[in-house]
C-alpha cells in the first residue's frame, strides 16, 4: 500500500475523471497496486496507491485506520446504493459511497487553528518517535544480553536442525513411516509447512483425468496456501512438461497455453478477505 497525497476534498465520481486522476498518480504506484480515492470510517477522502478487489452489491468500500479495506452496508433496493457487485476502483459509478463529497472551504481562522494542531502533532510525533527508538535501543540490547548469556539459538537446537535436515532431505528409509509433515526452506530458519495426507489427497485428486479445477479451503493459520502450493508441486513431479503459475483472481487471465497449471489466490486472506462465497469459487473454476 502506498499512500499519495494524504486526505483530499472530494474524490472523482466519473470514469474520465477518475482516469485522469489515476494518470496523474501513475508514477507513484506500482506493481498490483492502483490508484484509489475512498472515505475512511469518519468520511475523510483519502488518496492511496492499494490493489483492487471485488465487492458484493449493497456495500460501499471505506479504507479503516490502517489502510486497507472494510465494506459497510447500504440498502440495495435504494438507487443510490450499489445493485450489483464491482471493483473498488470503480467505486466512482456509485458516488452515494462517498458520502459528503463536496469541497471544504475552511476560514482564516480554522486555517491558523489546523496549523498550531499541526505543529502541536509533530511535535508530539517527534517525541514519541525519540521514545520509540530508545525503547527499541534498549530492548535491542536487553535480548542481546539474554542471548549471550544464555548462549542458545536454532542453529545450536539439534532437534529443530535434524527436523529440518530430515524433512528437508526427501530421502526416507523405505522401511521407515514418511513424516507427517512436509517442509520447504524459505530461509535459514523459516519453513513453509503443510500435512502429507492433505497434499497427497489433493495430489491424488487433481492427477484424476475428471478433475480440472480443485478449491482448497480452511480456517487462516492451517497452511492453506502452503497446501496448495505443494500439492501444484507434487503433480509437477508426476507432470514434468507441465507448469505452474500464479495469479489474484481478479488478474486471472481469459485464455492460458496448453499443460499449465494455475494456483488463484484471493477469495480467502487476511488483509485481501474478498467478498465470495464457495459456489462464487466453483464458478469461477
Amino acid at each position: 500500500m502506498v499512500q499519495l497525497g494524504g486526505g483530499v476534498d472530494v474524490c472523482p465520481v466519473t470514469k474520465e475523471a477518475w482516469e485522469a486522476r489515476a494518470e496523474e498518480r501513475k508514477a507513484e504506484c506500482g506493481g498490483l497496486s492502483v490508484y484509489h480515492c475512498l472515505p475512511d470510517s469518519k468520511g475523510r477522502k483519502w488518496e492511496k496507491c492499494v490493489e483492487k478487489t471485488l465487492v458484493d452489491k449493497g456495500n460501499c468500500p471505506f479504507f479503516t485506520s490502517g489502510g486497507y479495506f472494510d465494506w459497510k452496508s447500504c440498502n440495495s433496493s435504494a438507487p443510490s446504493c450499489p445493485n450489483s457487485s464491482y471493483v473498488t476502483n470503480e467505486v466512482y459509478k456509485y458516488p452515494f459511497c462517498f458520502g459528503n463529497n463536496t469541497p471544504n472551504r475552511p476560514s482564516s481562522e480554522q486555517i491558523h487553528g489546523l496549523d498550531r494542531l499541526a505543529l502541536s502533532l509533530v511535535i508530539i510525533g517527534v517525541v514519541v518517535v525519540i521514545l520509540l527508538l530508545l525503547g527499541a535501543v534498549i530492548l535491542r540490547y536487553r535480548v542481546f544480553k539474554r542471548r549471550r548469556d544464555n548462549q542458545w539459538s536454532f542453529d545450536d537446537d539439534e532437534e529443530f536442525l535434524d527436523l529440518r535436515d530430515w524433512l528437508l532431505s526427501n530421502d526416507y528409509d523405505d522401511k521407515k513411516e514418511e513424516p507427517d509433515l512436509m517442509m520447504f526452506q524459505l530461509g535459514k530458519n523459516i519453513v513453509e509447512i503443510a500435512r502429507v495426507e492433505k497434499v497427497n489427497e489433493g495430489k491424488r485428486r487433481l492427477l484424476n483425468e475428471d478433475v480440472r479445477c480443485m478449491v482448497v479451503i480452511g480456517d487462516f493459520g492451517n497452511s492453506v496456501s502452503s497446501t496448495s502450493r505443494f500439492i501444484l508441486t507434487e503433480c509437477t513431479k508426476e507432470w514434468k512438461d507441465w507448469k505452474c503459475e500464479q495469479y489474484k483472481y481478479t488478474d486471472v487471465p481469459e485464455s492460458v497455453t496448453d499443460k499449465t497449471m494455475l494456483y488463484v489466490h484471493g477469495w480467502f486472506g487476511s488483509w485481501n478477505d474478498d467478498l465470495c462465497s464457495l459456489d462464487e469459487a466453483n464458478e469461477a473454476c
